[in-house]
């Protein structure tokens, strides 16, 4: 639900009280209205997804125990997996290999690779380091937040270090926004960003809040916005920092593998914390078999001593007197079946997203040739490719242009302003899961039964990067290896004739 003209000028007014000390309340107007664009459960799901993602999880399994167990749940053992960022790593695909960043001009191409713009520029990638940050934000995509979120900014330590790029990942959960009721979902309609701080000092929620006024027109149509500023500020109220202008483009990327409905974040995966509790408390149940068939059960009859005096264990005697009886109870389970159980919830957890059944698999299967990989993971390869074009905008639009624009403000090393200057980015396939031989013997099977040519096969080799540019090949190469005849210069030229031997 969207704020209500009344709270929205409430909140300007805030935003506008730039040089005084701001209070608690006007804090958590911001926050309130910020979170009110979103379901009233999201910070609690994305929190779970981020505590389970990050491995911290002896205080969930035990509380999953206990809900699902209420009288025996703090007997069972805890041995937790991380099954959720396993199961993120394996949904990702779109970084399996480096992409390629380039600075392109007006007309498209390439920039020189010695043009000082191209230097700063790759210099900045590779301290900000791009290359993990990205495949990171993928990951956590698909942990169930569906959405991350990025700031870049200018570090210096110290009045002689001219300074880096550097990039801090978010949790989205961590991340409130306001944008303007025109367009709720669009980055750019953004008009207050409060980010949540790590401090290992302050007990209060620390927020770094960006924000910047809008003006419309009588019918309420958005017209224009002002510079941004930002200050930090505690929702207790001790920290207040002024607020300081910042004349630069927002330095924080929204990446969303889906649209926000109404709202910047979209709605989070839900059911993949149960799943994640499940799978841990089955896990605890498993262990707690193991450990009771491992150890038999001492029962003991009789009247004349207290169970506790009868230690027994590997290497242990114990005496017991006429009319005492010991007996030894061992529990009993089929483990192929739970086994089995284990294995089928992972198949259908692989197939509900997205992947093949074995994707989560975690007992290695029997080889399989490249072609039957190919098949296997047909549903991963497809949503992988479906998720290249999200990928490819963030970066063109809205994280690599904010590089350029930080390098632009604060890199004493960069060319000053980038012009028209535009980033683009070139996502690379992942590698083939078939071997070389095994794609040759399959391409001349298919040849030789008919079914492809040469150019096809080619194209299927990766030797012609189309059927066109195949065709063209063949075709220089026939022409060069073609025979030269010389003809006697009566029948030179004549398409019908050919010499003919003569004998005397």
């Amino acid at each position: 639900m969207l704020f209500t003209a009344s709270a929205s000028d409430a909140i300007i007014a805030t935003i506008r009280e730039q040089a005084g000390a701001w209070q608690p309340s006007q804090l958590m107007s911001l926050l309130d209205a910020g979170r009110r664009t979103r379901s009233a459960d999201y910070d609690s799901i994305v929190k779970g997804l981020a505590v389970r993602y990050s491995g911290d999880q002896v205080a969930v399994v035990r509380d999953a125990l206990r809900t699902a167990y209420p009288k025996t749940g703090d007997q069972l053992p805890i041995d937790p997996v991380n099954w959720l960022r396993f199961f993120a790593r394996q949904d990702s695909g779109v970084y399996a290999e480096p992409a390629e960043r380039m600075l392109v001009g007006e007309d498209g191409e390439p920039l020189d690779g010695e043009d000082p713009r191209v230097e700063a520029f790759a210099r900045a990638l590779d301290e900000a380091q791009i290359d993990v940050v990205m495949p990171e934000m993928e990951r956590r995509c698909h942990a169930g937040a569906r959405a991350s979120f990025v700031m870049l900014g200018w570090r210096k330590i110290g009045t002689d270090d001219p300074g880096r790029l550097v990039a801090q990942i978010y949790w989205t959960h961590d991340v409130v926004t306001l944008a303007h009721p025109s367009a709720p979902d669009d980055p750019d309609a953004v008009w207050l960003c409060a980010i949540r701080q790590a401090s290992n000092t302050q007990a209060s929620p620390l927020w770094w809040v960006w924000s910047r006024e809008f003006t419309e027109d009588d019918m309420g149509n958005l017209v224009s916005f002002s510079s941004w500023s930002h200050r930090r500020v505690s929702e207790d109220g001790k920290i207040a920092t002024a607020s300081e202008a910042y004349d630069g483009r927002f330095p924080g990327a929204y990446l969303r593998l889906e649209p926000g409905a109404g709202a910047i974040w979209p709605a989070p995966d839900r059911d993949v914390v149960v799943n994640v509790d499940r799978l841990n408390v089955s896990r605890s149940n498993r262990q707690h078999v193991i450990d009771m068939q491992a150890h038999a059960t001492t029962i003991y009859s009789g009247s004349t001593r207290e169970t506790s005096e009868l230690v027994g264990g590997p290497g242990s005697v114990i005496q017991i007197n006429s009319g005492e009886t010991l007996q030894f109870q061992t529990a009993g389970a089929d483990h192929a079946a739970i086994e089995a159980s284990a294995t089928r919830d992972l198949q259908e957890l692989g197939v509900s997203r997205g992947n093949s059944p074995d994707a989560y698999a975690v007992e290695p299967g029997e080889a399989q040739s490249g072609v039957s990989r190919m098949i296997a993971n047909a549903p991963h390869d497809q949503r992988v490719a479906e998720s290249r074009p999200t990928f490819k905008a963030f970066e063109e639009q809205q994280l690599l242009p904010i590089v350029l624009d930080v390098l632009a403000m604060f890199d004493p090393a960069a060319p000053g302003e980038f012009g028209d200057v535009k980033p683009r980015v070139t996502l690379k396939a992942a590698k083939a899961y078939e071997a070389d031989t095994e794609k040759q013997a399959r391409v001349l099977e298919l040849k030789s039964a008919g079914l492809i040519d040469d150019a096809d096969a080619r194209v299927m080799l990766g030797l012609s990067a189309d059927r066109h540019e195949a065709e063209e090949y063949l075709a220089a190469r026939q022409t060069a290896m073609a025979p030269k005849v010389s003809l006697p210069g009566a029948l030179a030229g004549s398409p019908f004739t050919a010499p003919r031997e003569t004998t005397e």
